[in-house]
C-alpha cells in the first residue's frame, strides 16, 4: 500500500484509512481483528474513527 509523508513531521500515513466503526457495532470481536490484521498485513497504519 502507497504510504504518504505528511509535511512538517517525519510520520507517514497509508494512503487508505480504515473506517472504525463497525468495529463493535456490525462487526464482532473476532471479524474486526481479523480484518485489522489484514488491513495492517498489507501496508496500512490508519484507522479512522468517523
Amino acid at each position: 500500500m502507497q504510504q504518504v509523508k505528511i509535511s512538517g513531521t517525519d510520520l507517514t500515513s497509508s494512503s487508505l484509512s480504515l473506517g472504525g466503526v463497525p468495529f463493535g457495532s456490525s462487526m464482532d470481536k473476532t471479524e474486526s481483528f481479523t480484518l485489522m490484521d489484514v488491513y495492517a498485513f498489507n501496508g496500512g497504519n490508519m484507522i479512522g474513527h468517523f
